[in-house]
């Protein structure tokens, strides 16, 4: 999840893939967020990235997910 603040200064709460699902991915601890630089994307795509080891070693944990803007800011879901 992270916290999304709007231009009035208020915080909601989204799940970076959606509303959660036992068929979809659990996307743990996310630390990465940056807009496609790719010019086919036209600056409406944002990528994550994260990885939570536990504290244990880990190997091949990583993530990668990417959703256009208008899907991951609406406030609907």
């Amino acid at each position: 999840m992270v916290a999304i603040r709007d231009s009035k200064g208020h915080y909601r709460l989204k799940e970076i893939n959606g509303r959660s699902t036992p068929f979809k991915p659990v996307l743990v601890a996310p630390y990465c967020f940056a807009i496609s630089p790719f010019e086919s994307d036209h600056g409406q795509v944002i990528y994550f990235g994260g990885l939570d080891a536990n504290k244990k070693p880990a190997t091949n944990l990583a993530w990668i997910f990417s959703t256009r803007l208008e899907n991951f800011l609406r406030s609907d879901d």
